[in-house]
This record gives C-alpha cells, structure tokens and sequence, in this order.
C-alpha cells in the first residue's frame, strides 16, 4: 500500500473491509447502515463514528432498506435469492429480531 492509500485520497479512507449492503436514512442524512464481514453497522453522525449491531446467526445480509420516514426502521434481506429467503427488521435502530419470511411466490 502506498502512502496515499494509507493517508486516504481526496478524504477517502480504507476500511479494511467489504461492504455487501449499505442502508441511507432519507429523512436523517446523518444516519446510515451498512453491512459488513456478517454484521451490521451503523453511524448516527455521518460516518464519523459507527456501532456494531448483529443479526442472530450472523447470516450474510445481501441488502438493507431504511424506512423514508424513521430511520429507527430498517429491514435487512438475508438469501435473497433463494426460495427460504428472510426479511429481518428493526424497529429500534439495530436489534434485527424480528423476522418476516419472504415469500416464495
């Protein structure tokens, strides 16, 4: 790596590590989810400080959708394209307990 990898270009940073989803809050543009090496992170701050949040099983979270009025509100899709897929959801900003079964039709 060179140094401006390591120093960042044009204000860009490396992570380190792979995003597979990211979820933007259209009505709190400092709130944004992202996930990431099977957990979901996220930053109420734009990217200036981010929490780890997780899914039961760590499942590989292939896309993620915020609520346009509540970014509290956020559904994650686990084996989009499989028959058993599932929707998780949260209604608090993290805890993805609670799932919905995506149907099969």
């Amino acid at each position: 790596m060179d140094q401006a990898q390591q120093q960042g270009v044009n204000g860009w940073s490396p992570l380190g590590t792979p995003v597979g989803a990211i979820g933007l809050a259209p009505s709190n543009r400092n709130t944004i989810y992202a996930a990431a090496d099977l957990q979901i992170f996220v930053t109420t701050n734009h990217g200036a400080a981010w929490a780890k949040r997780s899914i039961s099983g760590n499942p590989h979270v292939q896309d993620l959708q915020v609520d346009p009025n509540n970014p509290q509100i956020v559904y994650a899709v686990i084996n989009r394209f499989n028959a058993g897929g599932t929707v998780f959801r949260t209604i608090n900003g993290g805890t993805l307990d609670q799932h919905q079964r995506q149907s099969s039709k």
